[in-house]
């Protein structure tokens, strides 16, 4: 029978024969037919016929494609996928098919020889080139009939955005506009420029108001631009630049935009000095306003030797004469020395000196502006100082009296002018006095009587208080007592603290020489700090016992006054607990421990009994082992060896693993119970069932289980025996 089909073929009924098989016509001749049909029906070789039915092949792959060549296999076409044909040469990609159209990859080259018309059915189709940076290097778009480069939206017929370079002449509808790219230079109706703009006919400047000239614009040739809202002058021609601008508001001469802080009006801009000049018109009295450079700033002068007056109204309010004094309200008297006069009063300068002066002016000396008291302060060289003087006479000679002085050091000096005494404050041939209102008053003073060192003087019954940032820190009292950090008297002491203090001495801070003492006192209790045999000595006055004391050697000696040696602390507590170590933070740590060594074990914590010290456990860094190490003492000298370990699965069995969590506890896990445990193995449990402490809380029991882990190794030990034997069996 023929091929089925999936193009199989199979032998008819009969077929295979085996050996000795008489050939019938019955079965050969129908085997033949087929075999001649199958044959007739395959693709000949030698391309003898041709395919009656579409050709299928295999798919293939990029190295191996489905439609490929004898001597060169690496070339033909595959299916790459749903819709996806692939052409390749040499097992590379040139030609991609598929639904969308064809695609040349981004490596390969499309050369077309001959003519290459694209649309050529004039449907909207646009085109698109990219350069490496460019996506739009060339754009056509065939909606608009546009051509776009550097964008693909063109606006006009030929849309660039980018710079365009013309290599030559330009012309536009012959004259209209001409680039002569020889000479560099734009006509404007001709085509023969002669300057760099020449325009051939009239000039129009449209605004509001139209101006129009004609003539060539030359380069010396004044000239008037017209513009919205504004005329600009150019005088000298365009080379010297606009010299002047009205606007519809301001006249500016020298800049294209004036500008005011407020207002509008004239301003004169020029490089160098800016002058606005006022003249008579004989000439015989002229005054100018100008601007210098920044350094000589704003300038006001008067061209002769006049006065120049200032009005406010009609009233002259004041006068600067040709020698440079000016009187406000008042004409300036005779100075010879420069001077700012305000009726009697007066602010002047020979030069290096400045005088601010009460009734007094100065023509070679002072003499008084009126029949009065004169006054003075004046400074030099950094030296301020003040002075007096007492009535006189109009036009007579002021004898001043020079009552105090600041000097360049910042030193203030009264009734003197010499501080040899190197003060900051110098009061001489009296003293310093506060007046407090209503209160005490306050005397700094050379003495108070005969043989008497100077003296800070509380002239009153009350205190004398000493305060920093508004708050008193110390006070002597009217008897006597100087009291620090508090108000008030608390016993019979002469220096009362409240906080700490520092004394570099001890000697007969109270009682005699020779017993040194410091009490500190407080409403619970009075202390004393006391030097007790070269050690410094802590002590409960109330119970007249010492407490604790720091040693010669550094040793802080707590309950106790004798030291063991190597031990910096040492508390001795007796039959209450020895210590305690507290946070309320919880990242931080409740007690700390620290070793520093970086060779061999670092030994944290030693745990001892009885008063021979004699040592019962450790914790330490094993450095080797890199591990904390919990330590119980298992030295053979310490133990007596009574025999291997009996039974002790029995007491693993004995004791009862519950799952549970401990109240407060979020999370469970594998626990004991004390009570329980101790019932099987008394000596890895503290405590009494049940017990309380004195107040009724619970006094909870606890559990060693790192003790039972002898146990777990001795059953262990039991079990890998059984198992040995079990498996020798």
């Amino acid at each position: 029978m023929p091929r089925n089909g999936t193009g199989t073929f199979s032998l008819v009924s009969g077929n295979p024969v085996v050996t000795g098989t008489t050939i019938e016509s019955n079965w050969a001749n129908t085997t033949l037919s087929d075999i001649a049909t199958t044959l007739t029906d395959s693709l000949s070789r030698s391309g003898q016929g041709g395919m009656t039915a579409a050709l299928r092949v295999a798919d293939g792959t990029q190295g191996a494609p489905g439609v490929g060549f004898a001597n060169e296999t690496g070339s033909g076409f595959y299916r790459a996928g749903t819709g996806e044909v692939w052409a390749v040469v040499q097992g590379a990609q040139t030609l991609n098919l598929d639904a969308n159209g064809v695609y040349v990859p981004a490596d390969k080259a499309t050369t077309v020889d001959g003519a290459f018309v694209f649309n050529e059915a004039g449907a909207d189709k646009d085109a698109r080139f990219e350069g490496d940076t460019d996506a739009n290097l060339l754009f056509t778009d065939a909606s608009t009939d546009r051509v776009g480069i550097g964008t693909a939206t063109p606006a006009t017929k030929l849309d660039v955005v980018g710079d365009v370079t013309v290599s030559g002449n330009l012309a536009v509808d012959t004259n209209t506009l001409f680039v002569d790219a020889t000479n560099n230079r734009v006509g404007v109706g001709t085509v023969t420029p002669a300057v760099s703009l020449d325009v051939n006919g009239g000039i129009s400047i449209q605004s509001a108001n139209n101006l129009t000239w004609g003539g060539a614009y030359g380069a010396t040739t004044p000239a008037i631009s017209a513009s919205a809202g504004f005329l600009a002058f150019y005088p000298n021609g365009s080379t010297s630049g606009e010299q002047m601008r009205l606007t519809s508001t301001s006249l500016g001469l020298g800049t294209s935009s004036p500008t005011f802080g407020s207002g509008t009006g004239v301003e004169i801009e020029r490089a160098g000095i800016a002058t606005l000049r006022l003249e008579n018109s004989s000439a015989s009295n002229s005054f100018e306003l100008y601007a210098d450079t920044a350094a000589n700033g704003i300038n006001l002068r008067g061209r002769d030797s006049s006065p120049m007056n200032f009005w406010t109204g009609n009233t002259l309010r004041a006068t600067l004469d040709s020698s440079g004094n000016l009187g406000l309200g008042v004409t300036p008297s005779a100075w010879t020395i420069k001077a700012s006069q305000v009726l009697t009063s007066s602010l002047s300068s020979d030069g290096n000196d400045a005088y601010l002066t009460a009734n007094g002016f100065f023509d070679g000396s002072w003499k008084y502006v009126a029949s009065d008291f004169a006054a003075q302060y004046y400074q030099v060289n950094g030296v301020h100082v003040w002075r007096t003087a007492p009535s006189g006479t109009a036009g007579n000679a002021i004898s001043f009296t020079q009552a105090m002085t600041l000097d360049a050091s910042g030193n203030l000096l009264v009734g003197t002018t010499s501080n040899t005494e190197g003060a900051k404050l110098n009061v001489q041939n009296g003293y310093v006095f506060v007046k407090e209102s209503g209160g005490g008053d306050l005397y700094i003073r050379s003495g108070v009587g005969a043989g008497v060192d100077p003296a800070i003087q509380v002239a009153s019954n009350d205190p004398l208080l000493f305060y920093t940032n508004n708050t008193e820190r110390a006070r002597i009292t009217s008897g006597g007592d100087l009291l620090v950090g508090r108000p008030a008297v608390v016993g019979s002491e002469k220096l009362s603290v409240n906080g700490g203090a520092r004394l570099e001495t001890f000697a007969d801070i109270i009682g005699g020489a020779g017993t040194p003492e410091l009490r500190l006192y407080q409403n619970s209790g009075n202390w004393s700090v006391r030097n007790s045999a070269g050690a410094l000595a802590f002590y409960d006055l109330s119970g007249s016992a010492e407490r604790a004391r720091i040693n010669n050697g550094g040793d802080l000696l707590v309950g106790t006054q004798t030291s063991l040696a190597s031990y910096r602390l040492q508390v001795a507590s007796g039959a209450i607990s020895g210590g305690i170590f507290q946070t309320t933070a919880a990242g931080s740590f409740g007690a700390t421990a620290w070793n520093t060594a970086t060779a061999g074990d670092n030994l944290f914590f030693g745990m001892f009994t009885e008063g021979t010290a004699t040592q019962r456990g450790s914790i330490d860094y094993n450095r080797a082992g890199g591990l904390v190490r919990y330590n119980t003492t298992s030295d053979y000298r310490a133990k007596d060896i009574l025999g291997p370990v009996a039974d002790p699965g029995a007491t693993i069995d004995a004791l009862k693993v519950y799952e549970g969590r401990m109240k407060g506890a979020t999370q469970s896990r594998p626990m004991l119970v004390a009570h329980e445990a101790q019932e099987h193995a008394p000596y890895a449990v503290s405590g009494v069932k049940d017990e309380v402490n004195d107040d009724g809380t619970p006094k909870f029991q606890q559990i060693d289980v790192s003790s039972l882990v002898p146990l777990l190794i001795a059953e262990i030990q039991s079990l890998r025996a059984r198992v040995a034997a079990l498996e020798a069996a």
